[in-house]
């Protein structure tokens, strides 16, 4: 359990290091375009695409790059610590079309 919190902070920590970084070169970015007459509205929607376009990406890079390394620790897992039936590897939420692949 300890691990589990101890990785946790510093996931914590190394996001709030990158979310750091991305708005002060943001701020930059936004305080030349204010200089260049830009509008606040346009800015705020240009700030939003490129946060959804960021968090869509890593969701969708951590869940194609995330499952099957899962299964291939599972199987490194399974070949030399333990292999019985009642610890199967399953991916319960994931969605139907991945689903078929790790079965």
């Amino acid at each position: 359990m300890m691990i589990f919190a101890l990785s946790v902070i510093g996931c914590a920590v190394f996001a709030t290091c990158v979310v750091g970084l991305f708005f002060w070169q943001k701020s930059r970015e936004t305080g030349v375009f204010l200089a260049l007459g830009a509008s606040r509205k346009r800015l705020k929607r240009e700030l939003r695409r490129d946060l959804a376009g960021i968090f869509l990406g890593s969701c969708a890079t951590g869940v194609i790059l995330g499952t099957p390394l899962a299964w291939g620790l599972w199987q490194v897992f399974q070949a030399l610590v333990v292999d019985t039936k009642e610890m199967p590897l399953t991916f319960k939420h994931l969605h139907p079309g991945l689903r078929c692949l790790c079965n």
